[in-house]
């Protein structure tokens, strides 16, 4: 059976034409650690939203499906993946980038005491609560809906680290390259303790 975790990477790309194909290798890459050997029977395909699913690819599977989550996020050369057998799951990273108008974007899309916290923690506060809103929408599989309601969601919780929302589990980080990343799981049955690792990508 395996583990209840949620592997995800991050990688750095300068060739934008292969993101594509990169992502795909980084979501088979997550896949072969959850089924715990070569993910040759699952494909990668999108849906017709655009998000990537996982579909079975072998004899008699009709491209079905499977019970595994994945999603994917870029920012600038960043490209970020991550997967699960847990529930739906969602990722986003992003480049912290001067110049960006946050007030603006916070004022259209945060809820009241996101956009207080925003203020209050300047950029590493902003590009908190907007990846942690991305993961939890791409996880729901509404987009930018979702992401820029209006409505507060992550107002409260740690700046970083890993925690317990509505009934989600949600993960934030600072990385170096001043990357921010976040993580959103749903899990189907609940589960008292979840495994986040990060793995390295193969070449």
């Amino acid at each position: 059976m395996p583990k209840p975790a949620v592997y995800f990477a991050v990688v750095e790309t300068a060739d934008r034409s292969a993101r594509a194909v990169l992502g795909r290798k980084l979501l088979m890459q997550a896949l072969s650690r959850i089924v715990g050997q070569k993910a040759s029977d699952y494909r990668i395909m999108a849906a017709d939203s655009g998000r990537p699913i996982v579909v079975a690819d072998h004899p008699g599977a009709d491209g079905a499906e499977t019970g595994i989550s994945v999603s994917l996020s870029h920012s600038g050369n960043w490209l970020a993946g991550a997967a699960t057998g847990l529930g739906p799951v969602g990722i986003d990273i992003e480049l912290m980038r001067a110049g960006r108008d946050l007030a603006g974007i916070a004022d259209i899309a945060f809820g009241p005491e996101e956009r207080r916290r925003a203020s209050r923690d300047g950029a590493s506060g902003f590009y908190r609560i907007w990846t942690l809103r991305e993961a939890i929408a791409k996880a729901h599989g509404t987009g930018l809906t979702m992401a820029a309601d209006g409505h507060d969601r992550v107002n409260d919780g740690p700046d970083e680290g890993i925690w317990f929302w509505d009934s989600a589990q949600l993960a934030h980080w600072r990385l170096p390259a001043r990357l921010a990343l976040a993580l959103a799981v749903f899990p189907i049955s609940p589960q008292p303790e979840i495994i986040w690792e990060r793995f390295e990508s193969d070449p």
